[in-house]
């Protein structure tokens, strides 16, 4: 299970970030992607689901 991502914002997405974890970029879905900022260094605590038609989805939140 991915508990937390941690890397810098390097694209800003409608409702999801893409984050530079060095060397891989991750298309995280967020609440409020306005909040965030290319270049910003963040920690985002996660959670990934799993829809059987879509398959893995990944979502990050600032808090619990």
């Amino acid at each position: 299970m991915i508990y937390s991502i941690t890397g810098t914002i390097q694209e800003i997405k409608e409702q999801a970030v893409i984050i530079d974890t060095d060397p891989v970029g991750v298309y995280v879905t967020v609440p409020l992607s306005s909040k965030f900022h290319p270049g910003q260094s963040v920690v985002l605590l996660t959670h990934l689901h799993w829809n059987q038609e879509t398959g893995p989805a990944l979502f990050g939140f600032e808090n619990e």
